[in-house]
């Protein structure tokens, strides 16, 4: 199937960092889905010390996995025009190191465990590299940040985002990582929900340029994957209905947070994520 290029879906996704980007890199302006070509040029502008590449996915791809032609290949294939690809693109060109390496770990468990069955690892992999989001925490601001952080984690969700409201985008960053989770926003509904991961930053993150931020990022949000290798336990990775990020969604009002069927209260006996207390 082919998918329609509508630039102007792009202005939906909430995510400022991502929303900068895309104007830095002028895909609003391309008059169709940018190519290979064109991404392998966005790619180097963003990261021009990088050694991978954009491909276009056809038969040649065909006798080989995915994830292996990534990790030892070096080479991205994308369909052409595909929303998720060319937001899985996006991501690439944002979040190099923390993609290469979620690759890596897919191609371990490959060669380790065979194609199939998937070990579970890969599956959470997917799970955070499709739908993604992770909470951009000031190091000085932890001691602040670690309530709300178990009040998503309990799914306190009046908390999370009423109460704690003034932490977010302020000392609680939001980044939209996973590229599916992108694509859902191109046409938003109630039901989108992603996975969380915090990652500690110094603050002065929060004031340099863009670039150097999402550099800084980058290498943080690798050093955690790593650190939890590759979310090789269950108890890791939490649901978050990403709409209740404050200015995500309008008319975030009592009544829309009161909605469980979306903001779902927690099931007995769920262990607390071991992503908490934040240090």
């Amino acid at each position: 199937m082919v998918d329609q290029w509508q630039p102007a879906l792009l202005s939906k996704i909430p995510c400022q960092l991502t929303a900068d980007f895309i104007s830095q890199v002028g895909m609003e302006s391309c008059t169709a889905f940018p190519s290979a070509i064109q991404l392998n040029q966005m790619l180097v502008a963003s990261q021009p010390d990088t050694d991978y590449q954009f491909i276009v996915q056809d038969h040649r791809c065909e006798n080989d996995y995915y994830e292996n032609i990534i990790a030892k290949k070096r080479r991205i294939p994308t369909r052409t025009d595909n929303w998720h690809d060319l937001l899985n693109a996006l991501i690439w060109m944002q979040f190099p190191q923390s993609k290469a390496l979620i690759s890596q770990l897919h191609a371990k468990d490959i060669d380790n465990y065979g194609l199939h069955p998937r070990s579970a690892r890969r599956n959470r992999l997917t799970h955070f590299d499709e739908c993604g989001i992770v909470l951009v925490c000031a190091k000085s601001q932890v001691d602040k940040i670690n309530p709300m952080l178990l009040a998503l984690a309990t799914h306190d969700w009046h908390s999370a985002f009423t109460l704690h409201k003034a932490l977010w985008h302020k000392r609680v960053f939001p980044v939209l990582f996973g590229h599916a989770m992108l694509e859902m926003f191109l046409s938003p509904f109630i039901g989108m929900t992603a996975k969380w991961l915090a990652i500690v930053v110094d603050d002065e993150v929060f004031e340099v340029n863009d670039c150097e931020k999402r550099r800084q990022i980058d290498t943080a949000l690798k050093q955690k994957i790593q650190v939890f290798d590759g979310f090789a336990d269950k108890d890791i990775l939490r649901p978050l209905p990403v709409l209740g990020v404050p200015h995500w969604c309008d008319n975030q009002n009592e009544t829309f947070y009161a909605n469980s069927a979306y903001f779902r209260p927690q099931r007995k006996g769920v262990v607390l994520t071991k992503q908490y207390p934040l240090s």
